[in-house]
């Protein structure tokens, strides 16, 4: 068996774990026992990356809900038979308002989206 000049390949482990594994020397148990406890150890250390990364991913996906997003409303009949504007605001902030009718249902939206362009309707 050859010493690594690298840090330790599993290669090496496996090298070192076949050559210890049948022998009754205490020298071989330890190095058992230890080859054992490094197993488990990098095991550990491979589910808690890939939960870091899984983890990485979930504030990536919260990031993009609660980042502001472009002003939008729309227009829809209620069971009631009123009409309603519903609208989100850029801090993503939902709000709604109905009316007696759908033109001035339309006419509401409008203003609100004239404000959010700048007075343009």
């Amino acid at each position: 068996m050859s010493k690594p000049t690298e840090p330790l390949t599993e290669e090496y482990l496996d090298e070192l774990r076949a050559t210890y594994a049948g022998t009754e020397s205490a020298e071989g148990r330890i190095i058992v026992a230890l080859l054992d406890e490094l197993e488990t150890v990098d095991d550990a250390l491979h589910a808690s990356e890939d939960e870091v990364e899984s983890l990485r991913a979930k504030v990536a996906r919260l990031r993009q809900k609660i980042s502001p997003k472009a002003p939008s409303a729309s227009l829809s009949k209620t069971p009631s038979g009123k009409w309603a504007v519903r609208w989100r605001v850029s801090d993503g902030l939902r709000h709604s308002q109905s009316f007696p009718n759908r033109r001035d249902a339309e006419h509401f939206r409008a203003d609100l989206l004239g404000r959010w362009n700048g007075g343009a309707r």
